[in-house]
């Protein structure tokens, strides 16, 4: 009995003891105050009933979201035309114009805009000229900043929610700095301060200018930085003011109540804040320093020749290749490849219908003239001192340079190339007019050092002679259908000076011009004269004659010379006519016609 009666003793404590614990558990979790030194964002919730904590948490962060923003740009404003803000010069002039951000200053007194058009002075004059800043005010939410509080308010909300042992088991282990973070959307920042100053970015800076005179002086004009946007730095400092910590938190129930002013009065934040735009100097890609270091020191070679004699399709070819050629830089080491320039002139004008040469014959073609530029551009390469890449003479000397001293093209065949080796960059420039093409070089050169470039026949080559029968002439007469040229080979040396004393002799080049045969026709052998009989008659003297003369007593005829201007008897040009694997195409482009010129003309237009 006594046993039963001690069982029934301990079942009814451990009931009683579990009834406490379960009570004590249920008023635990059932507690609707959030437990003491919460906070979210330094705001402080501890001792607040859950409603009073959320009201409060959601006031705080429309407060935040609303606190106001304003910028104030104390610059003349480009939108007015102005190449740049008054701040540019003074960062030219200042620390800021080797890329180093400059804040626009701000006046005492502040006029602000409507959110689109500049703020205007009382007389109508725009900010900038009246002395007026520019200013706009966005809340932080507009420039992107919010405060997501979620997190918090979901932890509060979650003290009332569950079992009594599940809210007893989360209280306990409740943690009092709740989850508020701060977002951040750059795009919709960027956007803000763009659409009230985006013209600041819109203006390009001025890179310096190298201008070279007509009388050969290299002259620099400084270029000329710009102000743009600095967001960057801009969004940095609007983003440690918006989350700067606040006032050391007091207690929650004396802020129950309160509005968002008031609320953030009471934390010690800032409801407001006026700042400066804040600019930043972007410097030209090219300065004069960037441009003097490249080496254009002056004129360093210079070399003439004439066209006055040229018919007006030579003349344009030279004078369109020339306009194409001038201005052209090359950097150190650089080769210089003439079938760029020539691809380049005829996309861009064309070339017209001059005399070419094909095969060593003057022929009526496209771009005649082409390697007159190509010519006076190698003579001044010589005596620059450069490297000659590639180079070819013509096949036969041309009237405007010395032997030797000629650079032939052929597109696709034989180009003129030559290496920048000065060190520095090299310019080119290439004048014409007046019948008279003038390539200078650019660059730099010891002022001591100069070239001279010499030329010697080192033998001549006879011209062959061709004998062709023609039965249009008389037995043994001749005519000189095409007058035969000399060939030459012919050594050049490019001479260097130092102080005016030749210090080296190096030859360039061995070219041989081939000689151009003589074309001579000549009428057939003399047959012996026929036996009279009756099978003589006007017929068989007619046949003894010369072919479509008329007949003469006698059974003869007079000869009669083949018309000068009987093309169909002049002889086709030596390796074929054009699209032969054997044709050389030079000086041209493109041949209209493969028939070589008459002997009269082509002395007059080797020029």
């Amino acid at each position: 009995m006594k046993r039963l009666h001690l069982l029934l003793i301990v079942v009814l404590a451990l009931t009683l003891a579990a009834t406490a614990i379960w009570g004590m558990l249920w008023i635990y979790g059932s507690k609707d105050k959030v437990p003491a030194g919460t906070e979210a964002a330094g705001l402080p919730l501890g001792g607040l009933h859950r409603a009073e904590a959320l009201q409060l948490l959601q006031t705080y962060r429309q407060a935040l979201d609303s606190r106001v923003v304003t910028l104030a740009d104390g610059t003349p404003s480009a939108s007015f035309g102005a190449d740049k803000p008054a701040a540019a010069d003074a960062a030219g002039s200042g620390g800021a114009a080797d890329g180093a951000s400059s804040r626009a200053p701000s006046p005492g007194t502040a006029s602000s805009g409507d959110g689109g058009a500049p703020a205007q002075a009382a007389d109508g004059a725009p900010p900038g000229e009246s002395g007026a800043e520019r200013s706009r005010g966005w809340t932080l939410a507009e420039l992107g900043l919010r405060l997501d509080a979620s997190g918090a308010e979901a932890a509060l909300k979650r003290l009332g929610t569950g079992s009594a042992w599940e809210r007893a088991k989360y209280r306990w282990r409740w943690k009092r700095q709740l989850p508020v973070r701060l977002l951040d959307d750059r795009q919709a920042f960027d956007a803000a301060i763009r659409s009230e100053w985006g013209f600041y970015d819109e203006r390009k800076p001025v890179d310096a200018v190298r201008t070279i005179t007509s009388y050969d002086q290299v002259v620099y004009t400084p270029g000329r930085s710009v102000m743009h946007l600095d967001l960057d730095r801009q969004h940095a400092e609007l983003l440690r003011w918006a989350s700067a910590e606040p006032a050391p938190a007091r207690s929650g129930a004396r802020l129950r109540g309160l509005d968002g002013p008031a609320l953030l009065r009471e934390l010690g934040r800032e409801a407001s804040r006026e700042t400066p735009l804040l600019l930043r100097s972007v410097a030209p890609a090219k300065t004069v320093e960037s441009l003097k270091a490249e080496g254009v020191e002056r004129r360093i070679a210079s070399f003439s020749t004439d066209y006055r004699t040229s018919s007006q399709g030579r003349a344009f070819n030279v004078s369109e290749t020339a306009r194409t050629l001038d201005g052209w830089e090359m950097k150190p080491g650089e080769v210089f490849d003439y079938g760029e320039i020539i691809r380049i002139t005829e996309r861009e004008t064309g070339y017209r219908e001059a005399p070419v040469i094909l095969n060593g014959q003057f022929t009526r073609g496209i771009g005649g003239g082409i390697c007159q530029v190509s010519s006076t551009l190698y003579n001044a390469a010589l005596r620059a001192g450069l490297e000659i890449v590639e180079r070819r003479n013509h096949s036969v000397p041309v009237s405007y340079l010395p032997k030797g001293q000629d650079a032939t093209f052929a597109e696709g065949v034989i180009n003129f190339r030559f290496r920048n080796t000065t060190g520095k960059h090299l310019v080119i420039r290439a004048t014409s007019g007046g019948g008279q093409l003038t390539i200078k070089l650019f660059g730099t050169m010891p002022r001591e050092v100069r070239y001279s470039v010499a030329s010697k026949t080192v033998r001549t080559l006879p011209a062959p002679v061709q004998l062709r029968r023609s039965g249009g002439l008389a037995p043994g007469q001749q005519i000189v259908q095409k007058k035969g040229r000399t060939g030459y080979i012919v050594e050049t040396y490019r001479i260097k000076y130092v102080d005016g004393k030749e210090v080296s002799r190096v030859r360039l080049s061995r070219d041989t011009y081939k000689p151009q045969p003589s074309v001579i026709l000549e009428g057939p052998a003399a047959a012996p004269a026929p036996a009279p009989g009756p099978e003589a008659g006007p017929e068989g003297a007619r046949e003894a004659g010369p072919a479509g003369g008329a007949p003469t007593p006698g059974g003869s005829a007079a000869p009669t010379p083949a018309p000068a201007g009987d093309r169909g008897a002049l002889a086709a040009p030596e390796g074929g006519m054009e699209g032969s694997p054997s044709d050389l195409l030079e000086d041209g482009l493109r041949v209209l016609q493969p028939e070589v010129l008459l002997p009269g003309l082509t002395e007059k237009l080797v020029g």
